[in-house]
């Protein structure tokens, strides 16, 4: 009788140190296990008025989009090849080529795993009220996490390129820049564990 009081008292201290050991295996093995990322290049929404009158409404997008989950890895990539929307006389936007892209090469297997996404608008015009000009060669942004479990980091960045704004170059440079007219965006990008 003896021998088995001593026994079951010596099990439950056997399985709590090997459940303490699991916990502390697990945790050193551990491993991104899912990213996603969506972007589109265009979303618009622009209400124009004279003398406070509202005189019309354009609306467009957000166009084209793309999106991943991983597992497992994705590359998704879509394009308009032209924008032409507005109301002739009050407010056009035009553009070329139009890109989203979203990429994730997240697997479930560990080391260091990359989630992005990224848009373009290339040739953008816009004219409101035949008063205001703004043109733009290309607008970009793009958003990245990168690395692995515990050690993740965030990037991103925009581009505008050529642009004018009645007939004045604006150069772009320097920190993050708002401008009060449609622009590609990025959504979003995470990784997580």
């Amino acid at each position: 009788m003896r021998k088995i009081t001593s026994l079951s008292r010596t099990l439950p201290a056997m399985f709590g140190a090997g459940a303490l050991a699991i916990g502390i295996s697990s945790a050193a093995d551990a491993t991104v296990i899912s990213g996603s990322s969506s972007s589109y290049a265009e979303s618009i929404n622009l209400t124009t008025s004279l003398l406070g009158v509202v005189t019309g409404t354009i609306t467009s997008g957000p166009a084209p989009t793309a999106a991943g989950t991983a597992p497992p890895p994705y590359s998704v990539s879509n394009s308009l090849l032209s924008l032409n929307v507005g109301i002739p006389g009050l407010a056009t936007i035009t553009a070329g080529i139009l890109t989203a892209s979203a990429a994730s090469n997240v697997d479930g297997t560990a080391g260091s795993k990359t989630t992005s996404a990224s848009a373009s608008v290339a040739n953008l015009a816009a004219t409101v009220l035949n008063l205001l000009e703004a043109d733009a060669t290309v607008i970009g942004s793009n958003a990245a996490v990168s690395g692995d479990y515990g050690a993740l980091s965030a990037t991103g960045g925009s581009n505008i390129l050529g642009l004018t704004v009645l007939g004045n170059t604006i150069n772009v440079t320097g920190p993050p820049t708002s401008l009060c007219f449609p622009c590609s965006s990025i959504r979003s990008a995470s990784a997580s564990r």
